[in-house]
């Protein structure tokens, strides 16, 4: 699913421990909640300290791997995104169609929204689509930087193409997150709005977050952005860190993936919680990480691949979720010369708020979350065919023994 995809540590001084109302929350070891001068809740964890607190069912409450209309049974393709909606009804971004599929689990197709084109509920490409209140359904083309919404009866009611900040640069995928039901407002993207300064090798460029309040009536910019990126022999420019988002019912979490560390914006855009965590392995990746890398790409493509720059640091993590009163963050693979492109496990940092804990969860081979819940999580799956499905796993939590 694609990703459809800050320098956030800064030095707080003066922490005062967190303390509740009548019976304040008691941290497991290796997790502590502080807050700082101006009373921001930072939530600092141990990557190496989590315990395996949650798994999938094996097998899916639901799968999804057919389209059944009038004229015939089609397969799933291109599967970009995915939304529960209400009435058992769900929402598929097909990339392959540029249309949004709403559909019963059993797969019987309600209703198609969009189509190829420029003309007005049309798309040149479908970045996200999100369930909105009284049924509505948000869209996103990030080839056209314009959000378009359809009624439940699937008539188009609202589009705006999204003015980027000055002096923006045009991100070759925008983010998008959205919240559900519930929710009044979509936000659309991160925008690197600072060109390369001439002859630098390594810089960071200002960006910009932006908030699109239903029915539309309201644009509002929120920066605070950075990209690290760097720039390669031929003049072109590879990411060494990117920006990640994920919608909350509080707000926006937003990441840069060089840094341990994620924030929560409210819908002010002010700073309402932190969360990081320490690492125990390292992460530089020297010549000889670099190296083997590449060999592992040619092994597994069969020839040599062209070789580009790369970063000389491991990510800190690779993508953000939220859901169900939980951030869950995607580690990005210890050793990516090994499993950055096989069909190995996925491993997520989960953190749970209420409870003042972070744990982990392993989500299968080949497996894209695309929404997760209080206790579930839908997402896409990719056989060794290459043959896809979307389905819905029950989340479980992991009973510990008793001491």
């Amino acid at each position: 699913m694609a990703a459809p995809a800050i320098s956030l540590l800064s030095s707080i001084a003066g922490l005062i421990l967190v303390g509740g109302c009548s019976e304040p929350a008691v941290p497991p070891p290796d997790h502590v909640e502080v807050r700082d001068s101006a009373g921001i809740p930072i939530l600092t964890f141990r990557k190496a300290g989590l315990e395996e607190r949650w798994i999938l069912e094996p097998e899916p409450e639901w799968v999804l791997g057919e389209l059944r209309e009038p004229n015939g049974v089609m397969d799933l393709y291109a599967v970009v995104d995915a939304e529960l909606l209400d009435g058992g009804l769900v929402a598929l971004a097909e990339g392959s169609t540029y249309q949004v599929v709403i559909s019963g689990v059993d797969g019987k197709v309600v209703r198609r929204l969009g189509r190829a084109g420029d003309g007005p509920g049309e798309f040149r490409q479908i970045g996200a689509v999100v369930g909105l209140p009284e049924g509505r359904i948000g869209v996103w083309d990030p080839e056209r930087d314009r959000y378009s919404e359809f009624d439940a009866a699937g008539v188009l009611v609202f589009e705006t193409e999204v003015a980027l900040p000055a002096g923006a640069v045009r991100s070759n995928s925008p983010l998008t997150t959205g919240g559900g039901p519930g929710r009044d407002h979509l936000w659309i993207g991160a925008f690197p709005v600072m060109r390369p300064p001439p002859g630098m090798e390594r810089f960071r460029s200002e960006g910009a977050i932006v908030r699109l309040t239903n029915p539309g009536d309201t644009l509002a910019v929120v920066p605070g952005l950075v990209t690290t990126r760097l720039r390669v022999g031929t003049g072109g420019i590879r990411y060494s860190a990117a920006p990640r988002l994920a919608g909350d019912p509080a707000g926006v979490w937003i990441g840069d993936t060089h840094e341990p560390e994620v924030r929560l914006l409210g819908e002010d855009g002010g700073l309402r919680r932190i969360v990081r965590w320490e690492w125990d392995e390292d992460r530089v990746f020297g010549p000889a990480e670099q190296a083997a890398y590449w060999a592992s790409i040619e092994r597994q493509m069969n020839r040599k691949p062209p070789v580009g720059a790369l970063a000389d640091t491991l990510p800190a993590f690779d993508y953000l979720m939220a859901g169900g009163g939980r951030l869950w963050i995607l580690v990005f693979p210890a050793d990516p010369a090994e499993g950055r492109f096989q069909s190995l496990p996925r491993t997520w940092m989960v953190c749970e708020f209420e409870k003042l804990s972070c744990g982990r969860i392993a989500t299968p081979a080949d497996f894209y979350p695309a929404r997760v819940g209080v206790d579930y999580v839908l997402g896409k799956q990719l056989d060794e065919m290459g043959v896809e499905t979307v389905g819905k796993y029950r989340l479980r939590t992991v009973e510990k023994p008793a001491r």
